[in-house]
């Protein structure tokens, strides 16, 4: 089950970028095949519970091989 702040990101992402399929499930070690459609991956986490806040991670994977990958340091 997906808390506000995660309900409010899809919301947000859906209208950005609507032929994307999303993701929000854990981490996984590879992305699977989003069939010719953009896939969004993204893993959140509370900065709250960490002592040093550390850099989440968002994936665009463009259909076939073409993935890029971003680093997000989140602000306290």
């Amino acid at each position: 089950m997906m808390d506000a702040v995660t309900l409010s990101l899809e919301a947000w992402l859906r209208r950005c970028v609507p032929a994307a399929e999303l993701c929000f499930d854990g981490p996984g070690p590879d992305l699977p095949a989003a069939e010719g459609r953009s896939r969004l991956r993204a893993f959140l986490y509370d900065v709250r519970e960490e002592e040093q806040s550390r850099s989440g991670r968002m994936y665009v994977r463009e259909a076939g091989d073409a993935a890029v990958s971003a680093r997000l340091q989140p602000l306290r």
